[in-house]
């Protein structure tokens, strides 16, 4: 038997059910009845309830995540007031005392990027840098966030492009990866190999994929001061001049926090597939860098606000010329390309993410 509350709550709990039935009977009786019975005061503290109070206030605590939680203290206290119970005010006082606090569910403020296209003629070569800040970010999301760019963690953070993403060691001589995930836990500064392997679709008859060996370091060069990146990621956004002045460094006593740093190098294209084979290589320039800085809450201004920036550098390769002309229309497209992925990445993403359930939603990661 399930009892339904207002608003569509309902509990299965016995106790529970029987103090709200108890309290509704009363609420009827006050309404058709508005003549009560004399009782005496001696015998309506007797009325027995429908389990001791001291077993009564463990049971509402046990059931402090029910949605009909605080509809059912308040109906036990309506009851234990209705009666004169002399435990009443104990009650009320162990009820307010108890009652979990629960915190509003963070809220995404406000969100902007810019993103920067840049492709050189002479060389080939597109260069894509992305800027991103999000006001209304917690610490523990942030660090959810940065935690999932981290290269190891490509392949968990975007499944859907990401084969895999292992750490481990290139032999020059064999060619063999050997993995080994203990070479990416070392502590900055730090300098590893990795091999991404992914694949993409182009239609539903022709696939992509890609599987590289790169190099991570953190960090390859003297760390980049976090005031500096976020001034750096107003500036480029042209945040609004509310969001530019609350969100400034140092002003208002925001102290901003670099998360983590890294850039990363092609070491060797191992293979490619543009069409429908496997072909050994197929670029020759694939680097980039990430950096991500969190300011914490200002009591009374803002709850916490993200930084994210992020470049990748990419050019295909003579060996992805698999046709006449190929290769130059790979590197034609890639600003287009590189620049979506850029964005879902750096941007829409991470706004999925902060607007959905952090333990759910991960397709976000900065590559």
């Amino acid at each position: 038997m399930t009892t339904f509350l207002p608003e569509g709550r309902a509990t299965r709990d016995p106790y529970l059910r029987s103090a709200s039935l108890s309290s509704a009977f009363e609420r009827w009786q006050q309404r058709y009845h508005p003549y009560p019975i004399a009782v005496p005061a001696e015998l309506r503290r007797r009325v027995p309830l429908p389990m001791p109070l001291e077993r009564l206030t463990p049971r509402l605590e046990q059931t402090s995540h029910d949605p009909a939680h605080a509809y059912m203290c308040a109906c036990c206290e309506h009851t234990l007031n209705k009666i004169r119970h002399p435990q009443a005010e104990r009650f009320k006082h162990s009820r307010h005392a108890h009652t979990p606090r629960r915190s509003a569910k963070p809220r995404l403020e406000h969100s902007d990027h810019e993103v920067d296209i840049e492709y050189a003629i002479d060389s080939s070569i597109t260069t894509v840098s992305i800027w991103s800040f999000f006001v209304g970010v917690t610490e523990q999301q942030a660090k959810r966030i940065v935690e999932m760019a981290d290269p190891p963690n490509w392949h968990g953070a975007v499944p859907a492009f990401f084969e895999g993403s292992d750490p481990g060691t290139l032999d020059e001589a064999t060619g063999k990866f050997q993995v080994d995930p203990e070479l990416a836990r070392a502590p900055a500064p730090n300098k590893y190999q990795l091999r991404e392997y992914v694949e993409w679709h182009w239609s539903p008859q022709v696939e992509g994929g890609m599987v590289n060996v790169l190099e991570i370091e953190r960090p390859s060069r003297e760390p980049r001061p976090a005031a500096a990146l976020v001034e750096e990621v107003l500036l480029r956004t042209q945040a609004e001049d509310r969001y530019a002045a609350l969100l400034a460094p140092k002003a208002h006593g925001n102290t901003p926090e670099l998360l983590d740093e890294y850039d990363y190098r092609l070491v060797r294209s191992v293979q490619s597939m543009f069409v429908s084979s496997w072909e050994t290589g197929g670029i020759d320039v694939d680097e980039g860098s990430y950096a991500a800085v969190w300011m914490g809450p200002v009591p009374e201004r803002h709850p916490g606000a993200l930084f994210v920036y992020s470049r990748k550098a990419l050019r295909y390769s003579q060996r992805a010329d698999i046709i006449p002309g190929f290769k130059t229309l790979l590197n034609l497209l890639a600003p287009a390309v590189t620049s979506m992925l850029m964005t879902h990445l750096g941007y829409s993403g991470i706004v999925n993410f902060l607007r959905g359930s952090p333990d759910e939603r991960t397709d976000h990661v900065a590559a």
